[in-house]
C-alpha cells in the first residue's frame, strides 16, 4: 500500500482564511492546509503495481533483499545502516509519479519540487527523507517591430505627418494558460540610445491592454502621429498575471526607426512693379521685384528663403553697387505654410544681363534646406533706349552771270548771303565769295541752320570802263524741321 498527497503552493491560500476552506493538520482535497499548501491529491491506494495506468500519481519500492540475486544496484553513492554499500534492501529505494496534467496543473508553472516522506499522512508529521529539484521554469519573451521595420528608414508624409504602430509577438512557455497586461510607449525624436524606460522614458501609446494566452497576436499598438522627422524608438512591456510566468519586455535598438525629412525645390520668376507682370526683357530705370515658389517636402513648409542678383550665368559674382547692395543684403523672408514673401524691389541703371536666384536658406523639421533655383532660369537683359536728336541745316546755292561788261573789265564780282532784306553787315551769314569779274556763270553755296528767308547782295565796284553796281533784291525761303 502506497499513501500519497500532493499539494501546490497556492498565493490564494493567504486570503483563504474560512474554517472550511483552511484546515492546517488534514486538509481535503482543494483544501488549503499549513504553508499556503492546496491539497490536490490524497490517496491511500496509490501502490503503480495495482493502480490503473490512468492514475494521477503512483508510488512503489524496490522488491528485492539485498542478499537475493536479483537486488537493486543503487546508482549513486549508497550505504545503509546494515552495511549494504551500493545495494538496497528491500524496501529502501521508493520512487513515485504523478501526472500534473490529470490533476488540472499542466498549464501551470512550477519552478521547483519537494517530495518528502512523513511518519504519518500528516503535513506536520515527523519528516523521514525528502528530496528537492526543479522543473524547467516558465518563460516569457516579447518581440516587437516597429511598423517602419526594425531599424527602419521611412519619409515623412506631404501633410507633415507619419502615422507609425508597434506590433508585438508575446511567448510563453511552461504555461498553457496565462494572463497579463501590455503596454506599448514610444520616445523620441532622440539622438541615441533606447526607449529603455529610465534614460529615455517615453509616453505610452493608448491605454493598459489585458492580454490572454487565447487573444490573437500580434498584438499592435494605437496608432501615433509623428509631427517632426527624426529617430524614435518603441517599448513594449509584458506584466504577467500568472503565478510563475515572469514579465518581459522589448527595448531594443530593433525597436528604433527613423522618420526623415523630405526635400524640396525652389523655382522663381521676375516681375515688374507696378503691374505685376513677368520681367525678361526692361529697359534702363525699370523697377523689379523677384517671386519664389517651393515644391516638393510637406504642405506646410516653414524656413526661409535668401534672394539675390548676379552679373554672371554662374550665379557666383554678386551685384554690387548702390541698387546691387542694397538688394544683396535684404534679410531673409520668412516661409509660412509653404508661402514664401517676394524679394525686395530692385531698380537697375545700367544696360545688361542680370540673373536672379533664390535658395532655401534654412528649412524646418521636415524639409531639408539647400535648395537654389537654377541661375540661367531667371535672366533679366536690361536694355538702353536710344533716341535720335538732329539738327539739319541747308546748303543754299545760286548761279550769278554778269551781261555788258566791256571788253577786258578788271575789278571782283562779290557774292554774299544775309538772314534780312537790307543786307545789312550785322545779318551776314558766312564770308563772302569772291570771282574775278567776268561774264560768269559763277556759282555761290552758303549754308543756313536755321528756317527763315534769305537775301543774296551781289555788288561790283566798277573799273575805268564798266560801272559798279550792288543789288540785295534776290532772297530764297528755307523750311527746316529738327528731331527733338
Amino acid at each position: 500500500t502506497s499513501t500519497i498527497k500532493v499539494s501546490f503552493w497556492d498565493h490564494l491560500c493567504g486570503s483563504d482564511n474560512t474554517a472550511a476552506n483552511k484546515i492546517y493538520n488534514n486538509p481535503a482535497v482543494n483544501q488549503c492546509g499549513a504553508n499556503n499548501l492546496r491539497l490536490k491529491l490524497s490517496s491511500d491506494n496509490a501502490n503503480c503495481g495495482t493502480s490503473a495506468a490512468t492514475a494521477a500519481a503512483c508510488g512503489i519500492v524496490n522488491p528485492h533483499f539485498a542478499t537475493d540475486a536479483a537486488h537493486e544496484t543503487a546508482p549513486w553513492p549508497f550505504l545503509d545502516k546494515k552495511g549494504n554499500n551500493g545495494i538496497y534492501d528491500q524496501g529502501e529505494l521508493y520512487e513515485a509519479g504523478v501526472n500534473l496534467s490529470a490533476l488540472g496543473l499542466g498549464g501551470t508553472c512550477f519552478s521547483s519540487f519537494e517530495a518528502e516522506s512523513r511518519a504519518s499522512t500528516s503535513a506536520t508529521a515527523t519528516l523521514k527523507a525528502l528530496a528537492i529539484g526543479g522543473f524547467g521554469a516558465c518563460t516569457s519573451g516579447l518581440a516587437t517591430t516597429p511598423s517602419a521595420g526594425q531599424g527602419g528608414t521611412v519619409p515623412i508624409g506631404s501633410n507633415g505627418t507619419y502615422s507609425s504602430t508597434d506590433s508585438a509577438l508575446l511567448n510563453v512557455t511552461g504555461a498553457t494558460t496565462w494572463t497579463g497586461t501590455l503596454r506599448f510607449f514610444i520616445c523620441g525624436p532622440i539622438a541615441s540610445g533606447t526607449c529603455d524606460g529610465t534614460t529615455n522614458v517615453g509616453t505610452q501609446v493608448g491605454s493598459d491592454r489585458t492580454v490572454l494566452n487565447t487573444t490573437a497576436q500580434p498584438f499592435i499598438s494605437d496608432a501615433t502621429s509623428i509631427t517632426a522627422a527624426g529617430r524614435y524608438c518603441y517599448r513594449s512591456t509584458f506584466t504577467s498575471g500568472t503565478t510563475g510566468v515572469p514579465n518581459a519586455s522589448d527595448a531594443a535598438a530593433t525597436e528604433c526607426f527613423t522618420v526623415t525629412p523630405l526635400t524640396p525645390s525652389i523655382a522663381t520668376q521676375l516681375k515688374v512693379t507696378p503691374g505685376d507682370t513677368n520681367a525678361s526683357t526692361v529697359a534702363i530705370g525699370t523697377t523689379v521685384y523677384d517671386t519664389a515658389t517651393l515644391s516638393g517636402g510637406t504642405t506646410n513648409k516653414g524656413g526661409t528663403v535668401r534672394y539675390r542678383v548676379y552679373t554672371d550665368n554662374t550665379c557666383a559674382t554678386l551685384l554690387t553697387g548702390t541698387a546691387g547692395t542694397a538688394y544683396n543684403t535684404q534679410a531673409d523672408v520668412t516661409v509660412a505654410a509653404n508661402v514664401v514673401p517676394n524679394s525686395a524691389n530692385i531698380t537697375l541703371s545700367a544696360a545688361g544681363t542680370y540673373y536672379f536666384q533664390a535658395t532655401y536658406q534654412t528649412g524646418d523639421a521636415n524639409n531639408v534646406a539647400g535648395a537654389t533655383s537654377t541661375c540661367t532660369s531667371e535672366t533679366l537683359i536690361v536694355q538702353a533706349t536710344p533716341a535720335p536728336h538732329s539738327t539739319p541745316v541747308v546748303q543754299i546755292k545760286d548761279t550769278v552771270t554778269v551781261t555788258g561788261l566791256s571788253s577786258s573789265p578788271t575789278g571782283n564780282l562779290v557774292v554774299g548771303l544775309y538772314s534780312a532784306a537790307g543786307c545789312a553787315l550785322a545779318n551776314q551769314i558766312g564770308s563772302n565769295s569772291t570771282f574775278t569779274i567776268g561774264a560768269g556763270p559763277f556759282e555761290t553755296s552758303f549754308v543756313a541752320a536755321l528756317a527763315g528767308d534769305y537775301y543774296y547782295k551781289v555788288s561790283y565796284a566798277g573799273d575805268a570802263n564798266n560801272v559798279a553796281f550792288s543789288d540785295c533784291s534776290e532772297h530764297v525761303g528755307v523750311s527746316i524741321t529738327t528731331l527733338p
